[in-house]
């Protein structure tokens, strides 16, 4: 047990969760075992941040001492697989099954239980968009607000939206001003797998656009070919667009949830959702078709069912990524 006067830590295991509070000799030990890594996160009650374990002092000299040296000599980034493909091998070898009405019920009962707090969580960030919305009314500079927020300050809010319901959902104790605790845990990781996420959609619809705008010019000198090249343009376009974003559903939380680094997370997601894409699209549109009858009930059924399809697709990593083996 530590002294008040010395430090403690916590560590994200590689099952995503938080261990701890421990003291400086244990995860000295932990770490001499191999159960903490270099790039494993540790929270220190000096700083109060999260930090990789190689960057504390007192663990540094542990990661530091000379390993024996392998009968052969592979290179560093081939001494142990990604964590993250791990994970998706790890999903994978057991598979899972999308339980439509299971999910579907689950994501019910959890808002249900914690409804005031969904809401709150959910709309402290949907407001905040709403806001950098209306600023992007102004002309000139806001769009530059707008633009910024969007690529900057919103993936941040969005992680810690999911940080905040999953910690919900497994019923450890969270505020709802946890939603910002993304600033301090994955700030660079959000804002990179979005940014990444959108320029591969991108290019890949690309092809599709270069085909619309071919027909468009034929459009001039034939129509039916034009016509042609315009249907054939648009779902070579629609194609990859819901393909890629169907794929990239669980990268988000992937970082907000087990840290991991932006591109790690795109894989990861991408090579678990590829296995049942068709079903996650329909569970995808069911929830979403929620969000419809939401904005037609005069608009008003909105501020519940945006909060309601965010618990349902939480529902939906927590039985896919987290479910016991």
């Amino acid at each position: 047990m530590s002294t008040p006067a010395s430090p403690a830590f916590k560590i994200v295991g590689g099952d995503g969760k938080e261990y701890g509070p421990i003291d400086l000799a244990t995860i000295q030990q932990w770490a001499r075992e191999g159960r903490v890594a270099g790039q494993t996160q540790v929270w220190d009650s000096r700083t109060g941040n999260w930090q990789p374990a190689a960057q504390i002092a007192e663990l540094a000299a542990v990661f530091s001492a000379p390993a024996p040296a392998p009968a052969t000599a592979p290179s560093v980034a081939s001494a142990a697989p990604a964590p993250g493909l791990e994970l998706a091998t790890e999903v994978l070898q057991r598979d899972y099954t999308v339980a439509f009405g299971d999910w579907i019920g689950q994501g019910w009962d959890f808002f249900k239980a914690n409804m005031g707090f969904t809401l709150g969580t959910c709309w402290i960030v949907f407001a905040l968009a709403f806001g950098a919305s209306a600023i992007g009314m102004i002309p000139c500079l806001g769009h530059v607000v707008q633009l910024a927020f969007n690529v900057v300050v919103q993936p941040v809010l969005i992680g810690g939206m999911w940080y905040v319901l999953l910690q919900r959902r497994r019923g450890q104790p969270v505020g709802l001003g946890d939603v910002f605790g993304g600033f301090n845990m994955f700030f660079t990781q959000a804002i990179l797998v979005n940014l990444i996420m959108g320029l591969l959609i991108v290019a890949a619809a690309l092809p599709g656009g270069v085909v619309v705008a071919l027909g468009a010019i034929t459009m001039h000198s034939n129509q039916v070919l034009g016509v042609m090249l315009i249907a054939l343009g648009a779902l070579l376009v629609l194609a990859p667009v819901f393909y890629l974003s169907i794929c990239y559903t669980f990268a988000m939380p992937l970082v907000a949830d087990r840290r991991m680094q932006f591109w790690l997370a795109l894989e990861t997601s991408r090579r678990v959702v590829a296995r049942h894409w068709f079903a996650i699209f329909v569970y995808s549109l069911i929830v979403m078709l929620l969000n419809l009858l939401g904005l037609l009930a005069c608009i008003v059924g909105i501020v519940f069912t945006l909060p309601l399809c965010a618990c349902m697709f939480v529902v939906a990593y927590e039985n896919i990524f987290n479910r016991p083996a």
